[in-house]
């Protein structure tokens, strides 16, 4: 087994481990959010977000993208599988890049609302919404990767 195979295992953990944690947020935790009422899944969901910044939640997340950029470099250099670059880019761009780009700064924007104001509870409906959409692709980057890698294993 080569270094680049082992590497591809480890990424493969992290983004199912990633992608399953979002498909399993956008399929539990924010269908019981929204039944709140929104001042209760405004401050839930702040409770949520200030807990997701530990160690094991962000070593996960950007330990998985950095070995990705780590293999896509390897399988190139080395003529790896380009189903393992592919599959690390996926967890990169779609995974990553996603939350990035997008629900993080929908979380910032929910730090700063009244959730008592009628502002407040607006966006706390366009937040359910667009954030576990957000949420959703997520999580089938990070499910959709791990098949990329576990290709690379096999071919």
């Amino acid at each position: 087994m080569s270094w680049i195979d082992i590497l591809t295992i480890v990424v493969a953990l992290g983004a199912a481990t990633m992608g399953g944690t979002f498909f399993a947020f956008s399929n539990i935790v924010m269908p019981a959010l929204k039944l709140q009422p929104p001042i209760a899944g405004i401050l839930a969901m702040r409770s949520i977000n200030v807990r997701v910044l530990n160690p094991v939640f962000l070593g996960t997340l950007m330990g998985t993208a950095l070995l990705g950029l780590v293999l896509v470099v390897g399988v190139f250099l080395e003529k790896g599988s380009l189903w393992a670059a592919a599959g690390a880019l996926l967890y990169i761009v779609g995974l990553l890049g996603v939350t990035m780009s997008r629900n993080v700064p929908m979380n910032e924007r929910l730090k700063s609302v009244n959730e008592l104001s009628t502002e407040g509870v607006a966006y706390w409906g366009y937040y359910l919404t667009e954030w576990t959409r957000w949420n959703r692709l997520r999580g089938l980057a990070g499910l959709l990767a791990t098949v990329l890698l576990m290709l690379a294993l096999v071919s």
